[in-house]
């Protein structure tokens, strides 16, 4: 699955929470959406994570 940047990930995520609380949504797709939630959430995190990193690495002090 083609890796998304932290902004379309996001998205994605915004996406699937707005699906999964329509009334209509069909449970029996709710485990496939929360299962790719979770792997963006994580991906969104890791990039975070990254970012954080490299600021405290560059930090002037």
């Amino acid at each position: 699955m083609k890796r998304l940047n932290y902004s379309e990930a996001y998205n994605e995520i915004e996406n699937i929470l707005d699906k999964i609380q329509n009334p209509n949504f069909p449970i029996d797709q709710l485990e496939l959406e929360l299962k790719r939630a979770k792997e963006l959430v994580e991906q969104c995190k890791n990039t975070l994570r990254k970012l954080q990193a490299e600021a405290e690495n560059n930090d002037p002090i």
